[in-house]
């Protein structure tokens, strides 16, 4: 796991996002977010398998990232069950659309956390995200960024759980509507 996570073109889909996530997921573990440890460990796999596969230019990264998880996970010999959710898991990640369950709410605010980090942190992500598209054209890359950005400020709230919304709902809406002004929108 650890060589796809250090692979030269990541700048913000590394090891230190799956180590904020966890980090996080251990958070919500101490505030039971969650109503037992099975779940806290569908999620920890899928935090783990998420971003397995990440290439800028792609636009199957979830997907072949679930593949590769269920290849793993045949081989490992875990359950169906603990396969499936967690497939299911990553494959949000994808549109990060509003969920439904405790562990997909969980699972979307640990992934998009980053939003609603301080400003510095914020900062060093847009960035991050920005070197990782680093082949797309300013413009283009403007466009579709304040498009993602954007969709993310129409919801009513970004963080699906109460606990993730009261620490950053707040922060993330500035720190998304500063990445819009100074890209001009």
């Amino acid at each position: 796991i650890q060589s796809f996570y250090q692979e030269p073109h990541r700048y913000y889909h590394n090891l230190s996002h799956i180590a904020a996530c966890l980090k996080l997921l251990d958070f919500a573990r101490k505030e039971d977010v969650l109503e037992n440890e099975r779940s806290y460990i569908f999620v920890e796999m899928a935090i783990w398998f998420h971003d397995l596969i990440y290439d800028p230019h792609a636009s199957n990264n979830e997907e072949k990232s679930a593949e590769l998880f269920a290849e793993i996970a045949t081989s490992a010999q875990i359950s169906k069950e603990l396969s499936d959710r967690v497939i299911h898991l990553i494959l949000l990640t994808k549109h990060h659309a509003l969920s439904s369950t405790p562990e997909e709410l969980l699972m979307l605010d640990c992934d998009l956390s980053i939003l609603g980090t301080i400003t510095r942190d914020y900062k060093e992500y847009a960035c991050a995200i920005r070197q990782e598209y680093s082949v797309v054209d300013d413009t283009i890359y403007r466009q579709k960024r304040s498009q993602i950005l954007q969709s993310f400020l129409e919801r009513s709230s970004i963080f699906q759980t109460p606990l993730f919304h009261q620490k950053f709902e707040i922060q993330a809406r500035k720190n998304i509507q500063t990445e819009l002004s100074k890209m001009g929108f």
